[in-house]
């Protein structure tokens, strides 16, 4: 298998989980709009799609990652998908610690504003899991090239002496 040929393969398979991650949170932000509406912007512990508790609130930011993903995986280099991936990674899991801390310290009080179970912090610190991937996926394919570069050349502009 060729250099090119295994760049070629990280890079589809990063674009690949990034439109996987895209689909089921834009999925998670349908069935939460048809379940909850427009209204009731954050607390909203009567609605939930499978095991998930659903708000208005949490149904924009799936619709936004679920967007974001799509956009990302139809990039055709990998920079794109590479700041979604590294975005992902860093946003869930700082979702996944406040969500942590958040359901360990509850008393039943309803305080929490983006209205987590367990089940929705068990998705965010696999999100940020799949996010890491795509980074790394992306990353490890390296920088593409333009149409009109060749291997070995890098322009008139940085030859030695020219100027």
């Amino acid at each position: 298998m060729t250099q090119h040929t295994q760049v070629t393969r990280r890079r589809t398979a990063a674009r690949l989980l990034a439109a996987v991650v895209g689909v089921v949170y834009l999925v998670l932000a349908v069935a939460g709009f048809a379940l909850t509406g427009t209204g009731e912007f954050t607390q909203s512990t009567a609605h939930q799609v499978l095991i998930f508790d659903v708000s208005t609130l949490q149904n924009i930011v799936h619709a936004v990652v679920g967007v974001l993903g799509l956009l990302a995986a139809w990039q055709r280099t990998g920079n794109g998908t590479q700041f979604y991936g590294w975005a992902v990674l860093v946003v869930f899991f700082v979702l996944f610690c406040y969500g942590t801390v958040t359901l360990l310290a509850s008393t039943g009080v309803t305080g929490d504003p983006l209205n987590l179970n367990w089940p929705d912090n068990w998705l965010h610190l696999v999100t940020a899991v799949a996010g890491l991937a795509i980074g790394v996926l992306a990353l490890r394919s390296g920088p593409t090239r333009t149409a009109n570069a060749r291997p070995g050349f890098a322009g008139p502009q940085s030859a030695p002496g020219h100027r």
